[in-house]
């Protein structure tokens, strides 16, 4: 098969960005061998038809004396003087020859990093910013020289191009690799590893086969494994190791085995003094070593180049220099105060004991800096023997794993604990596996578990293992009230806050546990206004490095913003948590944010966008094993098919369900009797939708769950109405605007395909006056009656009024997707409506349905809804 060399691939975003800015007279192009350095600069030649002068620098020409008679030699080539008598030049003489030259020029002078001498390299120096306006100097070497550039930068007369630049985008690899038959997800892969470096690619692909190209497997397996290739391996040591200096050598497979390095740092690894200098040098020489940001000291290796050089260093030192280095890494970050990375250090260097030590001390620590998640999850990376033989860290991997929403692996070191427990050990292990227990049950939906394995679990707990106890409590409090033992509820929400005034004033990690309980009681109760502030108190009071507790909260509140109808905050809320969503993939509120996200495109009536969300959070709560997530997550997709009136789906969506419906004790997880209710009413059986209302209003008001009750109250309102009940009906909506204004709800009296904003119009002079402002504000102020005779046509046509209601909007003059946003129903259902109006009015098109609707009108009145 035909290899497809890299200078086959046109790259116009580089050679648009030599050209830019355009009196910029030095380029400077540098990167590591294999970047395709030489090739872009031979590109951007030919395809600007530059007449150039290109020079290959070799280590001879390392002084002013070798270098411009080298140029001068070149020169005498391009002017038909080869035959020159050659002599001794210096920078001056040619610096008047190229003044001198009649027509722009462009000088490349490639391998530049073989220029190292102080002298030559200033002489450069000072005439780069001397140059010929008809002068164009290109340099390109693998490392940055040691040039006064600052000056020339600050006028704009230098571009640089780096290897960041040079790296190979997926459109670029398409091209470069079209003979090869490789799919998307492949050469997404492929440039993830990578990063681009094209000679990486080439020589990979140079040693596989067709048939490792048609095997996924195979093939991702390879793409693993680039740093094993033997061809890359060698490219790496004899272009870029075996050629810096001895010490420089040495020092890189030293430090290659750290992930991120500091000067401090690599002296106390190394035991020297001059680290800060070596580094300075080492990335100025190597620029696959990343500064990770400005104005600090820490750098970082690609990771590929890093792995390559560690099984390099393996081979070269004594096999137990690696772990050496990171047990002395270790204790330089522990008397740092870094325990975290201090932990990561001694578990890579196998050093169990040290690392459990570390650990404990970091987790000890955390409980006040709230951080417990990060510490939690590094208990994951003992080996099993090591967490199997000391109950503390096995406890920390059970919660880690929970944490993380990895209910799967939680129940296997659950396991493990367990065997703890029936040897001699004192009651605290004994009330933490009770815990585990509770927690499990917990992401399984069985709240007698639950609540059976808490108590147990406060038996034997201490009073000093607060956190503990804490969670235990809230756990209490949420599946008592499920079970309907509202006043048991009150009392461990109470005794949960009593845990909390046990920690430091200080500890954050108290205010993440017990923050969205509360918030959710506030929730529950109707006042959504004092849970959007708990949740923003504990938000915005976090530290910076707790992103991922900030995520957590940003995914409670957009519910509350949904149904005070604060579309426009909880939409910028959405927005910030899906961009900060990937880089916290291993958290156990991952799926719910998801969720949370797919609630706002629905608000906005983006079923499209909606969909593969929630399909993405269900196929990662499965994977994970929280089972009554799945439930949610199903039953909010089924209802999206009802929305999207894909009933048939729904039906056998529900018709496959298990046990009977459970009422959460959460604020917003009523999805699932909302699907049977939507299956009731879609099939016309309004006596029993009225039963299913009858029998959730009765358990919201025994369990004082007040916005479960607004809801359903607004539609049992409909349902009596449709039944002829208006006194019931209107009962109804009065009790749920009664209950839901000192909260400010709003979404719950917009059920999705029913309009009751009449109906609510209707009752508010029956209201207190306050409610009476609160459901004005909802529904809008009556409108002017019709006059008679545009009544009494009207009447003769036999509108409906949800035809009338499409009807007023269409004389807006706005869109479908507009007056579906008004009227909260879908787009879909407006063009059903627009259609009944074009057949009834006699019109051909919708604008002559508001022509007619025009001329029926004698004034500026609008018909009533």
């Amino acid at each position: 098969m035909q290899r497809i060399p890299t200078n086959a691939v046109r790259r116009d975003r580089l050679l648009d960005l030599m050209d830019q800015p355009q009196q910029a007279p030095v380029t400077l192009v540098v990167a590591p061998a294999g970047y395709g350095k030489s090739t872009l600069v031979r590109q951007w030649v030919a395809s600007r038809n530059a007449r150039v002068l290109w020079v290959d620098l070799r280590p001879e020409d390392n002084s002013p004396g070798a270098l411009t008679g080298q140029i001068w030699r070149k020169l005498n080539q391009i002017q038909g003087m080869a035959g020159s008598k050659s002599e001794p030049v210096d920078f001056p003489a040619l610096q008047a020859r190229f003044r001198h030259l009649p027509d722009k020029l462009t000088l490349v002078l490639d391998n530049f990093h073989a220029i190292t001498d102080e002298c030559t390299l200033d002489v450069i120096g000072q005439y780069l910013k001397k140059l010929p306006v008809h002068l164009h100097v290109v340099l390109v070497g693998r490392r940055t020289p040691e040039l006064s550039l600052a000056r020339l930068r600050a006028y704009g007369f230098l571009r640089q191009i780096t290897y960041t630049d040079l790296a190979f985008t997926i459109e670029e690899l398409r091209l470069a690799f079209r003979d090869f038959e490789l799919s998307d997800d492949q050469l997404a892969q492929f440039h993830q590893r990578s990063g681009g470096w094209v000679t990486a690619l080439k020589l990979m692909l140079t040693s596989i086969s067709p048939a490792d190209e048609q095997d996924n497997d195979r093939f991702a397996g390879l793409i693993e494994g680039l740093h094993e290739n033997p061809l890359l391996e060698a490219f790496v040591i004899e272009e870029i190791i075996e050629l810096l200096p001895r010490e420089h050598r040495d020092f890189l497979l030293d430090t290659v085995h750290l992930e991120s390095l500091h000067p401090d740092l690599c002296d106390a690894v190394l035991e020297i003094e001059e680290s800060a200098a070596v580094l300075r040098q080492l990335v100025n020489g190597i620029p696959l070593i990343e500064q990770p940001s400005r104005g600090d000291q820490w750098y970082r290796f690609d990771s590929l180049f890093a792995e390559i050089v560690q099984r390099h260093s393996r081979r070269l030192h004594r096999p137990q220099r690696p772990e050496e280095l990171l047990t002395r890494a270790a204790h330089w970050y522990e008397r740092q105060g870094d325990l975290d990375r201090a932990v990561d250090c001694a578990l890579r260097a196998e050093q169990w004991d040290e690392a459990t030590r570390l650990l404990k001390t970091l987790i000890a620590q955390d409980t006040d800096r709230a951080r417990i998640h990060d510490a939690l999850e590094l208990s994951r990376a003992f080996p099993k023997a090591v967490l199997r033989a000391d109950p503390e860290l096995l406890h920390s991997a059970v919660m880690a794993s929970i944490s993380a929403g990895d209910i799967i692996e939680a129940r296997r070191f659950s396991s493990d604990y367990a065997k703890l427990v029936h040897t001699q050990l004192p009651p605290i292990v004994h009330g933490r596996h009770s815990l585990h227990l509770a927690m499990l049950a917990v992401a399984d939906g069985h709240s007698g578990t639950v609540v059976s394995e808490s108590l147990r679990a406060l038996a034997q707990l201490p009073p000093d293992a607060a956190i503990d106890r804490m969670l235990a409590w809230t756990n209490l409090y949420r599946s008592a009230g499920e079970l309907g033992d509202i006043a048991f509820s009150e009392a461990a929400l109470e005794q949960a806050e009593a845990c909390q005034e046990r920690l430091p004033e200080s500890s954050l990690i108290a205010e993440l546990v017990i923050a969205p309980v509360f918030a959710n009681a506030a929730a529950i109760s109707g006042d959504l206004n004092l849970a959007e502030h708990m949740l923003r108190y504990v938000h915005d009071h976090l530290p910076r490095s707790h992103a991922a507790a900030r995520g957590e909260f940003r995914t409670r509140l957009i519910p509350l913003y949904i149904e005070q109808n604060r579309i426009e905050e909880a939409v910028s809320e959405a927005a910030q948590l899906l961009r900060q969503l990937d880089r916290h993939p291993a958290m156990h509120w991952y799926p719910e944010a998801l969720r949370a996200i797919a609630n706002v495109h629905l608000l906005q009536d983006q079923p499209d966008k909606a969909l593969p969300l929630l399909q993405r959070a269900l196929t990662m709560s499965r994977d994970r094993g929280a089972a009554a997530l799945n439930h949610r997550l199903e039953a909010l997709i089924a209802l999206l098919w009802l929305r999207t009136e894909q009933t048939d789906l729904a039906r056998l969506w529900w018709s496959r369900r298990e046990g009977p419906i459970p009422f959460s004790h959460a604020f917003g997880d009523d999805q699932l009797a909302k699907v049977e209710l939507l299956l009731l009413l879609h099939d016309d059986r309004y006596d029993g939708a009225r039963q299913v209302v009858a029998g959730i209003l009765e358990t919201a008001r025994r369990l004082k769950h007040v916005a479960a009750e607004i809801e359903f109250s607004v539609w049992a309102s409909i349902i009596a109405e449709h039944l002829g009940d208006k006194a019931g009906g209107e009962g109804h909506l009065i009790r749920a605007l009664t209950l839901g204004e000192p909260g400010k709800f709003h979404q719950s009296y917009h059920p999705a395909g029913f309009d009751v904003r009449e109906s609510i119009r209707a009752v508010a002079s029956r209201l207190a006056p306050a409610v009476q402002a609160f459901a004005l504000e909802i529904a809008g102020r009556p409108e002017p009656e019709i006059e008679s005779e545009i009544a009494s046509a009207l009447a003769n046509l036999a509108l409906t009024p949800r035809e009338l209601a499409v009807l007023e909007e269409l004389r807006a003059g706005k869109s479908n997707r507009e007056i579906a946003d008004s009227l909260f129903i879908t787009e879909r259902t407006v063009k059903k409506y627009v259609a009944s109006l074009i057949q009834k009015s006699g019109a051909t098109n919708r604008t002559g349905v508001v022509l007619w609707a025009l001329n029926l009108t004698r004034s500026s009145r609008r018909p009533a809804r």
